[in-house]
């Protein structure tokens, strides 16, 4: 029987520490090209195991979503600390992001779970913008609610695909495991709210989340 998905995890990390505590001394008697060899070898491996870990966290936090927590806070900061953290990755691939959350007021969300959810949107769209392109995040708040916009000049979504973007599975990446999106359109409809996604071939595309003026 398949062990449990904790437990499983627990052990990935078990072998990476047990690597990272031997490696020195395999290290200290290789050849510098050995030695080199070692350590591209090691981050591969630090690299896959922390991905791995994220896919599984996306499975169970989309199996068994943990209830809200709504509180009053300031949109715009949450939306400015995000795409800061996220700043590092579109500079690593040639990509300019910018921000606009001038017009985002405060409202009634869970901030850990709204990160998962623009934070999935952000990186999705860096990821999908070729070097030279742009990402931009908008944070807006008005009578009738607030939105949270992600748009990128990547190469679009084909119309055939758009009414697929959400769900389960789907995915046109070839290491993707089409959970992220799912993840974010249920954090969404958590908060009763809604996301959109406008986006044609040649013309990049545009997430929005769009949120109560209540909140939850």
């Amino acid at each position: 029987m398949m062990k449990p998905i904790p437990q499983l995890k627990q052990r990935a990390a078990e072998v990476l520490q047990r690597l990272r505590r031997e490696y020195p001394a395999v290290a200290s008697t290789a050849t510098p090209e050995d030695r080199g060899e070692l350590d591209q070898l090691l981050g591969v491996v630090e690299g896959e195991t922390r991905r791995i870990n994220d896919v599984v966290q996306q499975f169970l936090e989309y199996a068994r979503p943990p209830k809200l927590a709504p509180r009053e806070a300031s949109l715009g900061d949450e939306i400015r600390q995000l795409a800061e953290a996220a700043r590092a990755l579109a500079e690593s691939r040639g990509v300019a992001l910018t921000l606009d959350v001038g017009r985002a007021g405060t409202a009634v969300f869970d901030p850990g779970q709204l990160r998962q959810a623009v934070d999935n949107l952000l990186r999705n769209a860096i990821e999908a913008t070729p070097s030279g392109g742009q990402v931009s995040v908008t944070a807006a708040s008005s009578g009738k609610g607030h939105t949270i916009e992600v748009r990128d000049t990547g190469d679009g979504i084909p119309a055939e695909d758009l009414p697929k973007v959400f769900d389960l599975y789907f995915t046109t990446k070839p290491d993707g495991t089409g959970v992220g999106l799912a993840v974010t359109q249920q954090i969404a409809s958590a908060h009763g709210g809604t996301i959109e996604v406008d986006s044609a071939p040649g013309r990049g595309t545009r997430m929005t989340i769009h949120l109560p003026k209540t909140g939850a």
